[in-house]
């Protein structure tokens, strides 16, 4: 009969005896290998059970063997015991030292349990909350500079010290979700969870940026927050749970659930984790502002400033308007307000009669707002771009809009002109010369000694101040902006009947070696020469300005479909303010219709390659045209996933003529281009039914 071997035991009296290296050799000898893996339940709670708050620092070999035994029996037993196990172990854990080292081996168990890591991570979860809700909660009734003392208190140094293990231990599981689980519910169980630690213990800590502006709390909970916001993307949609929870403390009731199917209980319908003072902990971090809250928030935000605002009727809204431009202090800010403001004045445009805040003082009132430079022609224009571009925007759709003068525009324009473009302009050849002069001190510094000596600011900051391989980049950003805008002032001068803006004159900077701009002082030779840009060239320009936009934009398509978002983020790329989504009226539409245009450019240029086929009058050339038709379809493969949008885009009344106009025009090159230039239109209905 073979001998067993008590390998829990004998373990137990190698690490008691600081035999360490016996010990972990222990699972490696033949004779014990299958005893060391039939008792990995009990070895887990013994090996644990050696661990005290002081073991790490008086004893750090003990702590070592411990883990790299742990890790030893995760790799030996099998998963679903093991996480049981070390479950259990942390409801028990008698120090945080035990909760500490527990939370390694559990992860890993975790990530081998990919099928089945929903509830198994639920249950870790509930495990660890049970663990942390134990912990003492602080008894001291301090303020003002007395809160400082709660730092030093045991229970407080041990809240914040068992936070700062969590997320190590769950990140890796938010990081690898998107590829691997598919399951919905896993996001909101990691964010219930996360929402449960805002609550007890954590609100009873001093989170207050001006008494402990960097403590480790703050750090805590700040990423705790930033994680919230990642999983669960719109934190408003959590209100009605709040709303839900304040009517039972209200009526003193609780939310109804029946505890026989708890198992298919919606995480966020867990009163233990979701409840009043969980919510408060969070809306409290989301809306106090002492706590930076992630991009992430931000598109949700400016969708629900929208939804308010249309909420009103026409006078609310401009009162709405008013107060963000007052105080609004960014130009993103004032662009979006005044992007609002024109679609509200368009929506009552639709009516026989134009509300009374629109018109007249009113508008003017209004108008004075968006036409407005802080300092004048000294204005950081870079900085005001998003503003400048859609006040400039929505001057030309006012202009062809209102060609009854409902409004009051034309009483306008004197005022516009010399208030606002005239500034605009000496401020546009100001700060191109500046910018022109800068860039090229850059790209010569190293091969002339003599250089000017020319500092650019951008919303207080020096450029001399930002990396040098960030400067031409941040330069060439201006200046497109500055094109962009010179562009915009040019739209201005497209409809004789409104030609009442005066086209941009250029001042080109002297050819001398000394970039003086000619604003400021002129030599006897220097002559300036005004050119006078012509509404073709104009035409061309604008035209250049949004091929590169969309071009840059189908980037963005595949996540972000035919939309605004693609065309904002093209701009950018493209080297222009966002704001510039504003030059495409049809969004959406005309970026479909760029699109089909460059794909049936492209064909055509592929056609030319193919080799010549003769054809007969009375025959279709059945395989090229497949061959066309082949080609031009893998071209969409690309956006594949957003198309079935862009040809509900395509069906739009507005979108008709363009789409039909391509169709047709590819249809044609297809039918020259494979060998039929038949005038037989039986032939060019068959490709159109192909098609």
């Amino acid at each position: 009969m073979e001998h067993q071997h008590d390998v829990v035991g004998l373990i137990s009296i190698l690490l008691d005896s600081e035999k360490y290296k016996e010990a972990l050799r222990i699972p490696l000898e033949e004779r014990y290998i299958q005893s060391f893996k039939d008792n990995c339940w009990d070895l887990i709670s013994n090996i644990i059970n050696k661990i005290n708050n002081n073991t790490i620092t008086l004893k750090p070999s003990l702590y070592g063997a411990c883990e790299e035994l742990l890790s030893i029996i995760i790799d030996k037993a099998t998963p679903e015991e093991a996480l049981l196990e070390f479950i259990e172990q942390i409801e028990v854990a008698k120090n945080d030292a035990q909760f500490s080292i527990i939370l390694k081996p559990l992860q890993q168990l975790l990530k081998k349990l990919i099928c089945k890591r929903g509830r198994s991570l639920e249950w870790c979860l509930n495990s660890i909350s049970t663990y942390i809700e134990a912990i003492p909660i602080p008894d001291h009734n301090l303020e003002g500079k007395e809160r400082i003392l709660m730092d030093s208190d045991d229970n407080i140094r041990r809240i914040i010290r068992v936070y700062s293990l969590l997320p190590p231990f769950y990140k890796p599981f938010i990081n690898e979700m998107a590829p691997i689980d598919s399951n919905k519910k896993t996001p909101q169980i990691i964010a219930s969870f996360l929402i449960s630690l805002l609550g007890k213990p954590l609100i009873y800590i001093d989170l207050d940026p001006g008494s402990n502006s960097n403590g480790e709390a703050r750090l805590c909970c700040s990423t705790i927050l930033g994680d919230i916001c990642l999983l669960v993307k719109n934190i408003l949609k959590l209100l009605p749970y709040l709303e839900d929870c304040y009517t039972e403390v209200k009526n003193n009731t609780t939310r109804k659930t029946n505890i026989d199917d708890d198992v298919d209980l919606k995480p966020f319908d867990h009163t233990e984790k979701i409840n009043i003072t969980t919510l408060s902990g969070l809306f409290y971090g989301i809306f106090s502002t002492h706590f930076e809250v992630p991009d992430l928030a931000i598109p949700q935000a400016v969708k629900l400033i929208k939804a308010h605002i249309s909420k009103f009727n026409y006078k609310g809204r401009n009162m709405l308007i008013k107060y963000i431009i007052d105080n609004a202090n960014h130009s993103g800010m004032i662009g979006y307000a005044i992007t609002l403001y024109k679609n509200s004045l368009d929506e009552a445009f639709q009516n026989k009669c134009l509300p009374d805040c629109f018109t007249g003082t009113h508008f003017n009132s209004m108008l004075k707002k968006f036409c407005h430079l802080p300092h004048g022609e000294e204005s950081d224009l870079m900085e005001l771009a998003d503003q400048i571009i859609t006040t400039l925007n929505f001057l030309r759709y006012i202009a062809l809009k209102d060609t009854n003068n409902v409004t009051g525009i034309r009483e306008c324009f004197s005022s516009i002109q010399n208030d606002f473009l005239e500034k605009l302009r000496m401020g546009l050849n100001m700060s191109k010369a500046h910018y022109e002069a800068k860039l090229k001190e850059i790209e010569n510094k190293h091969g002339s000694k003599k250089q000017t000596n020319v500092a650019i600011s951008i919303g207080g900051n020096v450029l001399d101040k930002i990396p040098k391989q960030n400067k031409k980049a941040i330069i060439n950003s201006a200046l497109n902006a500055f094109h962009l805008i010179e562009g915009l002032i040019g739209r201005l001068t497209v409809r004789k009947s409104h030609r009442w803006v005066k086209p941009t004159i250029l001042a080109p900077i002297s050819a001398k070696k000394s970039f003086i701009q000619p604003y400021s002082q002129q030599h006897e030779n220097d002559k300036i020469i005004p050119t006078i840009i012509s509404e073709h060239d104009e035409s061309q320009y604008e035209d250049d300005i949004k091929n590169k936009i969309l071009s840059k934009a189908l980037e963005f398509v595949p996540k972000n479909g035919w939309t605004v978002e693609a065309l904002a983020q093209g701009a950018e790329t493209a080297g222009y303010p966002g704001i510039a989504h504003g030059m495409f009226p049809n969004a959406g539409g005309d970026l479909v219709h760029f699109f089909n245009v460059k794909c049936n450019k492209e064909l055509v240029q592929q056609m030319k390659m193919w080799p010549k086929v003769d054809v007969n009058e009375s025959k279709i050339p059945a395989q090229q045209v497949e061959n066309a038709i082949m080609t031009r379809l893998l071209m969409i493969e690309p956006y594949k996933s957003t198309w079935p949008r862009a040809m509900a885009i395509q069906a739009l009344p507005n979108n008709v003529p363009n789409s039909l106009a391509t169709l047709l025009s590819l249809v044609d090159d297809i039918c020259y281009f494979t060998g039929d230039r038949s005038v037989d239109a039986k032939n060019m209905l068959g490709i159109n039914t192909l098609k």
